[in-house]
C-alpha cells in the first residue's frame, strides 16, 4: 500500500515536471515567432522610409 502510493507519487511528480516543461517550451516558440513576425514587419517598415528618403 505505501509503495503503491509512493510509486503514485512519483509519477504525478514527474508528469507535472513534464507538462511544465513542455508548456514552458510552447510559450518559448510562440513567443520567438511573435518577435520575428514584428522584427520582419519593422525591417520592411524601415526599408520603405529608406527608400522613401533616398528618392
Amino acid at each position: 500500500m505505501v509503495n503503491e502510493d509512493f510509486l503514485t507519487a512519483i509519477r504525478v511528480g514527474i508528469t507535472g515536471y513534464l507538462s511544465l516543461i513542455a508548456v514552458l517550451i510552447l510559450f518559448y516558440f510562440l513567443i520567438i515567432s511573435f518577435v520575428n513576425f514584428f522584427a520582419e514587419s519593422d525591417k520592411n517598415g524601415s526599408k520603405k522610409g529608406n527608400k522613401r528618403a533616398e528618392e
